[in-house]
Parts: C-alpha cells; structure tokens; sequence
C-alpha cells in the first residue's frame, strides 16, 4: 500500500519485477513457450496473470518467409 503523502524520497517497495510482467506478456498475450521466454530474459521468472483471454499468435507463412529480404542502405 501507498503511503498517502508519497514522495520522490520515499522508498516505496516494490509490487511485481517488471521481468516478471515481461514474461508474463510474452507468455500469455504473444504465445511465446516458457522456456522461450527464460531463454530470452535470461532466467526463469514468476508469471503474473496480466492478460485475460486469448492469446495472439501469428503463425508465420512460408511463402512471406522465402520473398523476405534484406537491402542494403548504405552510406545511411
């Protein structure tokens, strides 16, 4: 709980580890697989439940994949 006379001074503690809500995100809303997730924030965090519903996924196409292409920009 919030003091009610907050200020920058205060140390006011701290609810949830935003790794945690990281984690939690790309889980439940992006589809990611747990280890997936650990892999990429470099260890194994807390889920919170921060999306309720489905998750959005995108399945990649093969045919987008095979046209994809990197050009070069240079000198930008």
């Amino acid at each position: 709980m919030l003091p009610t006379n907050a200020s920058v001074d205060d140390n006011i503690a701290m609810q949830f580890d935003f790794r945690s809500i990281y984690a939690s995100i790309l889980d439940q809303w992006f589809g990611a697989d747990p280890k997936e997730s650990d892999t990429v924030l470099y260890s194994s965090f807390h889920r919170e439940p921060v999306i309720r519903g489905a998750a959005v996924g995108v399945k990649p196409n093969a045919e987008a994949l095979s046209d994809f292409a990197l050009i070069s920009n240079y000198p930008n």
